[in-house]
This record gives C-alpha cells, structure tokens and sequence, in this order.
C-alpha cells in the first residue's frame, strides 16, 4: 500500500489526497497505516498491493525491479464476494496490474467501470458492460502530490466513479 510510510488525508494545495474520501472512509483528516488499515477493511474494503515483491531504488515507479506479483487471483478465489478492484494509485498500478496479470484479465471474469482511465488500461482485453459475476475494475485518480495537474473536482468525479456512496445526496 502506498500509504505504509504514513497516511495524511489532508487537503493540500498540490491536488494530492480528496478531501472528501478522508472524511467520507476514515471520518478524521490523518490517522495512522494501522488505523487506515482498520477502518478500511471494517468498511468491507479488501487491501494488498499488485506486488508481493520489487527492488526499487528512489520513489520513481520506472526504478521497480525484480517484480514479483502478489497471488491475487489466489486471494479472489478465496473471496469470491469481491465485485470492485479499484486502483487508487492511479494508471501507474492497472498499468502494472495489467502486466502481471494479463492472461487472467482474458478470461472473461472482469468488466469496465465507465471511465476514460479504466478503458484507456485494460480496454483492449476487457470488454466493457455488465455482467453480474463479474468483477468491476476502476481506474481511480492518483492521490499523489504528482497528480497535481487535477483538480479537486476532477479528483472527486473520479473517485465517486469506483464509490458511489461519495456522490453529494441533492
């Protein structure tokens, strides 16, 4: 997870975090991995990352090595009332998720959230529509200070693509 060297949920002025998920999922502007971790899951969220192992050295995704991907097929398997992944780090990780995972992406288990992002990564092996037992993947906004190119609402419209629930009750 992108958030084990800490986890602030704060409005900052370079786009990163969505002011909204923080309180919307944690209900407090910065809580601990151990916390985040806690109240996501007690939320009936599912967390790992798309590598089991890498060597990397600085912060910049392209310094990955040595890829070793995480047995989430295995994890599906055993979790068969997962309906969503979502991407939250952005199209850097479905890029990487689509890699490591391309064959089983084939299979015909997945469909498309209806965003740019999700089409633009996996739309050449995954057809859009619905499919009630298939698994929905979402392509989410980068909470990254890198992404500061989007603004907050932008954010937003993406998140609430992959969480309903954070759209505004009119």
């Amino acid at each position: 997870l992108g958030f084990r060297r800490g986890f602030h949920v704060c409005q900052r002025p370079d786009g990163g975090v969505v002011p909204s998920i923080a309180e919307h999922v944690f209900w407090d502007w910065e809580v601990s991995y151990e916390e985040a971790v806690r109240k996501l899951t007690d939320a009936g969220f599912a967390l790992w990352d798309i590598l089991e192992s890498s060597v990397r050295n600085g912060s910049l995704d392209s310094a990955i090595q040595d890829e070793k991907p995480a047995r989430i097929p295995e994890f599906m398997a055993r979790h068969p009332t997962i309906r969503r992944i979502c991407f939250a780090t952005g199209k850097q990780s479905a890029i990487m998720f689509y890699k490591h995972f391309k064959s089983w992406l084939s299979e015909g288990v997945f469909t498309l959230a209806d965003n740019a992002d999700t089409r633009a990564v996996f739309g050449a092996l995954v057809q859009a529509g619905d499919s009630r037992n298939a698994v929905e993947l979402c392509v989410m906004p980068s909470v990254s200070p890198a992404c500061a190119t989007m603004s907050y609402v932008q954010k937003r419209r993406g998140w609430e693509a992959c969480f309903p629930s954070l759209r505004k009750k009119d």
